[in-house]
């Protein structure tokens, strides 16, 4: 092969390397992770039920501190969205220019904020968890069903 026909067949793979990034470009923008949003916002939503179960202030606290990390989750999410636009754009002036490569500045910005996302939805769901379990209908009496926190003494 010569180096004239090395030349066009390298133009051509980044041409279509380019192209491809383009397309990425492209449904990054115009799609979120749905699975990180729908569960972190039905979190959200389903947790709002429990304003009138609080039987204490420690309840209250888990149950704030578990929507404080659920709503960071999304937050983080929605700007993890952004930075990858950042990365898959820089990277496609790269390609312009002829210099790819596979990492740019931004991916290692994006790579953190999607493991923080994925932190901050363990943590969220983990304290609805510990609220949720810490509450359960544990014994019955002739009044009805008690509730006794595990998580706070009351």
């Amino acid at each position: 092969m010569t180096k004239n026909s090395e030349e066009l067949q390298y133009q051509k793979d980044l041409k279509e390397y380019r192209s491809r990034l383009s397309e990425q470009a492209y449904l990054s923008a115009r799609e979120l992770d749905n699975g990180i949003t729908i569960v972190a916002t039905g979190a959200l939503v389903v947790s709002i039920g429990l304003l009138d179960h609080f039987s204490s202030v420690c309840d209250m606290v888990v149950v704030g501190l578990s929507w404080v990390f659920l709503l960071l989750t999304l937050g983080t999410h929605l700007f993890s969205h952004w930075l990858s636009n950042k990365s898959l754009n820089k990277q496609i002036d790269l390609v312009d220019q002829g210099v790819p490569s596979e990492e740019n500045v931004w991916t290692k910005a994006v790579n953190f904020s999607n493991l923080a996302a994925r932190i901050f939805l363990v943590v969220g769901i983990a304290l609805l968890s510990v609220y949720a379990f810490g509450n359960l209908k544990i014994s019955t009496n002739q009044e009805g069903p008690t509730t006794q926190s595990c998580i706070c003494k009351k």
